[in-house]
């Protein structure tokens, strides 16, 4: 696992692809992909227009349908997952603007790859620093990290004052509480061992 699923959940309802697989059963079939890509020629009218529309690929398809009319193509090393549709979508706007292409529809499941296509809503506000508070690495991941700060830079978490408590709602941090940074993690690592 690449985050802790506890803080996502914390915010909103995640599971990890391996256990969708394992819900949904193998083989696994996507109902839909909706592949979403910038326009082509990028953002050139001179004016702000929220659309999207069904498109050719801007690049080579990433997914191609096999002889039994699978797609198939890179599904996180899952050789048994394919779908069953797909769709390139040329995308200009906020996250909420792509409601139609989930809503009332029969899918039951959706794969968006290149969700940074999507514009967060309320960019900066409560709901935009609550997902990014709640996207914390996995233990085994930060565990990693700890030990190369700890051995390469000198620095850990209690000493430069950058203790995360479990659950991201309750870190009430001032400006300045913390000690160091980039800097003095740069100043650390060029010190003779």
């Amino acid at each position: 696992m690449f985050f802790d699923l506890i803080s996502l959940n914390r915010y909103v309802p995640v599971i990890e692809f391996e256990h969708f697989v394992k819900v949904v059963g193998e083989p696994t079939v996507i109902d839909q992909i909706y592949y979403l890509q910038y326009y082509k020629g990028g953002f050139t009218s001179g004016g702000w227009v929220e659309k999207f529309d069904f498109t050719e690929c801007n690049e080579p398809a990433r997914y191609v349908q096999d002889p039994n009319g699978q797609y198939r193509g890179w599904f996180y090393g899952y050789d048994t997952v394919s779908a069953a549709n797909f769709s390139c979508v040329s995308y200009q706007g906020v996250a909420s603007f792509a409601a139609p292409l989930l809503q009332d529809k029969p899918f039951r499941s959706v794969m968006l790859p290149r969700g940074e296509s999507l514009l967060h809503n309320h960019f900066g506000q409560y709901s935009y620093w609550a997902a990014r508070r709640s996207m914390r690495f996995a233990k085994h991941l930060r565990l990693v990290g700890d030990e190369f700060r700890r051995k390469y830079l000198n620095s850990t978490d209690e000493e430069d004052r950058t203790v995360l408590l479990d659950d991201w709602r309750e870190m009430k941090r001032q400006h300045g509480d913390a000690l160091g940074g980039t800097a003095k993690a740069r100043e650390r690592a060029s010190e003779p061992c």
